[in-house]
């Protein structure tokens, strides 16, 4: 089955999110994450074998930085009450985080409510971290309250936020991420993307690619090694892989020349492109830092550069955490 160049793309700027986006989309992989990583009283909830994978074009526009295909939909058991999934993964740390969820869960909200429903569904949120350039656990904090300029005060005066599961893949070895049925691979080969180095520990766990062979998202897989890869040869990690599947020998060289095949075509087309669009946005960056160093307002930054507020906060928060 060809890929569309769209999935190529992503799988060549993006890989940790392709590799995520196309394993999460198999409901088993899906329903195993949950189960291991939703709280008790929550996976007890839902009928799992009405889980269903939200369509991406019904999901509203402020949804479109999580990837919908993110998003499932399953009901309570012996009940008519639904409830939405919404899994993300993450491989930076976000200080606004909490509020970003907050975001998402109002306008799925919003669209359920759109679909001739009369009450609010429930939203059970998953993040999954997996990231280098902190220690773990995950630096900041996943309350809400502390995304306010006055936690005390915002606790006392806003009721109850909504909550999140944050799944820190560094607090995980790679023996009880194993035991996570369908979505072990996924995880693990998120953990080890961070070092941005496979061959090593290809040769020295040659059953964690034979079992990635047997999950769905294998192919992905393969991209994603070979598209994260910076410290060895691209050619000799397809060869380690082959050598341990040989008898997937035709699907390894032929996922690693489409991306390649891929990567080449776009690069000739996009480079110049990409390389403008990557400087005009570190220029709106640098002016919104300037901009706020003199204390001007952010909707007026916003107006000057583009940026939209949650990134213009962003970039305030880090700036404060500098000083």
């Amino acid at each position: 089955m060809q890929q569309p160049k769209e999935e190529l793309l992503q799988i060549l700027h993006s890989p940790h999110d392709a590799l995520f986006k196309k394993s999460m989309a198999d409901a088993s992989v899906a329903t195993h994450l949950l189960k291991k990583h939703l709280p008790q009283h929550i996976k007890n909830l839902p009928d799992w074998d009405t889980m269903r994978h939200v369509n991406k074009s019904v999901v509203k526009e402020v949804l479109s930085h999580l990837h919908a295909d993110m998003v499932w939909q399953c009901t309570v058991r012996n009940s008519d009450t639904h409830i939405y999934a919404l899994v993300e993964h993450q491989s930076t740390p976000d200080r606004l985080l909490p509020f970003r969820v907050t975001q998402y869960d109002t306008a799925l909200m919003g669209q359920h409510l759109e679909q001739r429903h009369k009450e609010l569904p429930i939203i059970a949120n998953v993040c999954l971290y997996a990231g280098k350039r902190t220690p773990y656990p995950y630096p900041y904090s996943i309350d809400l309250y502390d995304c306010f300029e006055d936690p005390v005060l915002a606790r006392q005066c806003m009721g109850n936020p909504f909550t999140l599961v944050l799944v820190d893949l560094n607090t995980f070895s790679e023996a009880e991420l194993m035991q996570h049925g369908t979505a072990d691979m996924l995880q693990i080969l998120l953990k080890q993307g961070i070092q941005r180095s496979f061959l090593p520990w290809i040769k020295s766990n040659p059953d964690m690619i034979r079992r990635l062979s047997q999950r769905s998202y294998w192919v992905s897989g393969i991209h994603y090694m070979l598209g994260v890869e910076a410290k060895d040869d691209p050619a000799e990690l397809k060869k380690a892989i082959i050598a341990i599947a040989p008898e997937k020998k035709e699907e390894i060289m032929t996922a690693a020349q489409k991306l390649w095949d891929g990567g080449k075509e776009e690069g000739r087309v996009e480079g110049r492109v990409e390389g403008r669009v990557e400087g005009k946005q570190e220029n709106q960056l640098s002016i919104a830092r300037n901009m706020l160093r003199e204390k001007v307002n952010s909707e007026q930054i916003s107006k000057w550069t583009g940026l939209d507020l949650m990134q213009i906060a962003t970039l305030a928060y880090d700036q404060e955490a500098v000083q």
